[in-house]
C-alpha cells in the first residue's frame, strides 16, 4: 500500500508496526520534505500518530505546516513541523525543543546524498524508537532506489 510515501515505505511502516505493536505512536521523521510525500504521513493522517517533522527548506516546511493545518483528519491536532538544517551535533537537541520525551515509536531518517554529507554519522536520541527506517536513495539510474527498514528495540 502507498498513501503519502515515494516507494510504498508507508505501507511497509503500517505493516511492521501491525506486527510489533506501539506504545505511543509518537514518531520522529528527519529531512522530512514537504510532508505530503514523506514516510511518516500515512501513520499521521490516517492512524492518528503524532510527533515532529523536520526539514532545512523553509518552503517544504510551509507547505507542509498548511497541508497538516487545513486537512478533515489533522488540522485540530497537527504534527509539529520545524525549519532545521540538520547536523550530527544538533539532531537530539531539535527532537528535545519539540517537546518530545520518552520512547519514540518511529525514528525515520531519509538520507539523500547532500543530506547524508551534511550529517556525516548522526548520533541517534538514545530513544530512537522502536521502529527505525533509514532511507539511502542512489540515483545511479531510473528506479534503483534501496531502503532499509529494520525493528530497533522489542
Amino acid at each position: 500500500m502507498r498513501a503519502f510515501s515515494q516507494n510504498y515505505e508507508d505501507g511497509a511502516l503500517l505493516l511492521i508496526f501491525a506486527i510489533i505493536g506501539t506504545t505511543n505512536r509518537t514518531l520522529v521523521e528527519m529531512c522530512a520534505g514537504n510532508g505530503l510525500e514523506c514516510n511518516t504521513t500515512n501513520l499521521i493522517v490516517n492512524h492518528g500518530w503524532s510527533g515532529l517533522l523536520v526539514d532545512g527548506n523553509a518552503d517544504n516546511v510551509a507547505t507542509g505546516t498548511a497541508f497538516f493545518a487545513r486537512h478533515p483528519d489533522t488540522w485540530a491536532h497537527p504534527p509539529t513541523f520545524r525549519q532545521v538544517w540538520l547536523t550530527r551535533d544538533n539532531a537530539n537537541e531539535v527532537i528535545r525543543s519539540a517537546g518530545i520525551a520518552g520512547p519514540i515509536d518511529l525514528f525515520s531518517l531519509d538520507l539523500g546524498r547532500h543530506r547524508l554529507l551534511a550529517l556525516g554519522s548522526p548520533r541517534c536520541h538514545r530513544s530512537a524508537g522502536r521502529g527505525g527506517r533509514v532511507q539511502r536513495h542512489r540515483r545511479a539510474g531510473a528506479g534503483d532506489h534501496r531502503a532499509v527498514c529494520r525493528r530497533l528495540r522489542g
